[in-house]
């Protein structure tokens, strides 16, 4: 018995549509996701309005001047949200 599957997912700007793979999470019987992402996916998930809840864990670790910044563009979080 396998215990993963493996699906297609559409792309969008040359990249995997997030909102398909939501939706289809959603299909299989997921109501809750937990991701955990690098800055570039948190960023797209968030643009996309697909986050409901965020948990930011700070790890005790320099990253140092070349590391990516966790919000790709500042106005991310300017639009209306709830604590």
């Amino acid at each position: 018995m396998p215990v993963s599957e493996i699906y297609s997912m559409p792309e969008s700007s040359s990249r995997l549509d997030l909102v398909a793979i939501l939706t289809h999470l959603g299909a299989l019987g997921f109501h809750d996701v937990w991701v955990e992402a690098g800055a570039q996916l948190f960023h797209a998930l968030h643009v996309a309005n697909l986050v409901h809840t965020t948990h930011l864990y700070l790890v005790p670790k320099v990253l140092g001047v070349d590391a990516l910044p966790l919000y790709a563009i500042n106005d991310v979080f300017q639009r209306p949200h709830q604590l």
